[in-house]
């Protein structure tokens, strides 16, 4: 099931308060602009409650009660065709939310997906694109401990002996859940796609399932 039909009846406010935003909020958005730029016309049409986060790449809306987020990606290009394709000179710019979608896709197909979480493209406002995806609590939001599941001081070593991609305790913890074959899988699939930025506040858990929710990476 897709997610925004999961999330249909939460999604119609937010929808329709997204469709009321002029063309200039979504005007050469960036991390210095999205609150005053978006988030405050959007707080001003929108009647329920929300936070808002952003990063260099993407502004996020959080719909904690709701259990998802609405994901909106920086450019510093003028125009958009479908699924953000950006009509950039020189491909200096490009639409991470969507490019987190396609890993996801990928993912799919080489049977790696469980430890990423869906980034959903639900449609294009003003041909500017915005995304879906449930939430996840980040690994650097954890006060006590950096791991969730019971992973084995073996299974903490294996990991150091092979793989520093992330935080260790995080990784031990998908190790634990999905076995060798998995891990291994995961460790390659992450590799042939370059995918980097894997830091604590990217990593996380849905319960005690380890997650990777921000898996674009960030190239310069």
């Amino acid at each position: 099931m897709l997610l925004q039909e999961k999330y249909s009846k939460q999604l119609v406010n937010i929808l329709d308060a997204l469709k009321h935003l002029s063309d200039s909020n979504f005007c050469e958005l960036d991390q210095d602009n999205f609150d005053y730029q978006l988030v405050d016309d959007f707080k001003s049409i929108y009647n329920g409650s929300f936070k808002s986060a952003c990063g260099a790449s993407k502004g996020v809306l959080i719909f904690k009660e709701f259990g998802f987020v609405i994901k909106i990606p920086f450019s510093e290009c003028d125009g958009y065709e479908m699924y953000g394709a950006y009509e950039c000179e020189e491909d200096e710019k490009w639409n991470y939310c969507e490019q987190e979608a396609i890993r996801y896709y990928k993912a799919e197909q080489a049977n790696v997906h469980q430890v990423f979480l869906k980034t959903e493209l639900i449609k294009d406002f003003n041909m500017y694109p915005i995304y879906i995806q449930e939430i996840a609590e980040s690994l650097d939001s954890l006060e006590e401990s950096d791991s969730r599941s019971s992973h084995s001081d073996d299974d903490e070593k294996f990991v150091r002996n092979c793989s520093d991609i992330a935080n260790i305790g995080w990784q031990a913890d998908v190790y634990a859940v999905y076995g060798k074959d998995y891990f291994l899988k995961f460790l390659d699939f992450v590799e042939d796609l370059g995918i980097n930025d894997l830091r604590n506040a990217n990593i996380g858990y849905i319960g005690m399932k380890p997650i990777i929710f921000d898996y674009a990476g960030f190239y310069e």
